[in-house]
């Protein structure tokens, strides 16, 4: 299935691209997004993850040189997240809720923005990137 023009497995693995073991060759926050550079394990192939119209955002133990495992994409306001969704959730505001608040704000979300997108970058080495956002885009780095 493709959600938000990315391709995206029935449980939300992003696929399409080579990703895995690669390596994030760069990350930026501003005013209009965040943007993901992910270079293949072998460097042959450039991707661009650009996130964009950001509701809120949590990076996690950032390491240069981090190597990537998984990225996932789900819908927030789908009837039943996925278990991994709802620990994308949980990473996201991790140390800003308690366990009891983190319900009533994932639950806030889902009501108040019920079309965006939990865009989870997992690493192998390095940290985690999750955000809450109205649209992905993947772009090909190499003609970029």
């Amino acid at each position: 299935m493709t959600l938000d023009g990315v391709q995206v497995r029935e449980d939300g693995l992003v696929v399409g691209f080579r990703y895995h073991d690669g390596q994030l060759a760069g990350f930026a926050a501003s005013e209009d997004g965040l943007r993901f550079d992910i270079r293949s394990v072998d460097g042959a192939e450039r991707t661009i993850l650009e996130a964009r119209g950001v509701i809120d955002f949590a990076v996690q133990d950032y390491w240069p040189g981090t190597v990537l495992s998984t990225i996932h994409l789900w819908r927030v306001g789908e009837p039943a997240l996925l278990p991994l969704a709802a620990q994308a959730l949980d990473d996201l505001y991790q140390g800003r809720a308690t366990a009891g608040d983190l319900s009533t704000l994932v639950a806030r979300q889902r009501r108040h923005h019920p079309e965006a997108l939990i865009l989870h970058l997992d690493s192998s080495y390095g940290g985690t990137f999750t955000c809450l956002c109205e649209r992905v885009r993947h772009v090909d780095g190499n003609t970029a």
